[in-house]
C-alpha cells in the first residue's frame, strides 16, 4: 500500500531523526515480486494467531516450528505439490515421476474395474 504524501514525508523525517531505514514502497500495482512473501506471511500470521503465546520465546518456538513444517512437510501447489525441501534438495523429479506412475496404474486399474462392472 502507497502512503499519501504527507504521511511519506513524516515516516521519512522520522526515520531520518531516528537513523532508520529510509521507507520503501513496492510497486503499487500488482505485486508479482512481493506475492509469494506476502502469501507465505499471511499464512504464518494465520497459523500462529492460533496459539496463545504467553512468553517471547514460546512465540520464537512457535515460529521455528512453523518454518520446518511450511519447508519440509507441507506441500505447495506452486512447486507441484511437493515440499521446499524436496525442491532445494533435487527430490522433485523422483517424487514426480513416482506419482505418475501410480497415477497410471490406477487409472489402468480403475478403467479395468469400470469395464468389468459394465460387462456385467
Amino acid at each position: 500500500m502507497r502512503y499519501p504524501e504527507e504521511s511519506r514525508r513524516f515516516y521519512q523525517h522520522f526515520e531520518r531523526k531516528r537513523g532508520l531505514f529510509t521507507l520503501c514502497a513496492g510497486r503499487p500495482y500488482p505485486p508479482q515480486t512481493q506475492g509469494k512473501i506476502e502469501r507465505d506471511h499471511r499464512t504464518m500470521k494465520n497459523v500462529v494467531k492460533l496459539e496463545n503465546d504467553d512468553f517471547p520465546g514460546e512465540l520464537e518456538i512457535a515460529l521455528k516450528d512453523f518454518v520446518a513444517y511450511n519447508n519440509n512437510e507441507r506441500y505447495h501447489e506452486s512447486l507441484k505439490n511437493v515440499t521446499p525441501a524436496d525442491v532445494y534438495f533435487g527430490r522433485q523429479h523422483v517424487i514426480l515421476t513416482k506419482r505418475g506412475r501410480i497415477k497410471q496404474s490406477t487409472t489402468k486399474e480403475r478403467k479395468r474395474l469400470y469395464r468389468a462392472s459394465k460387462a456385467a
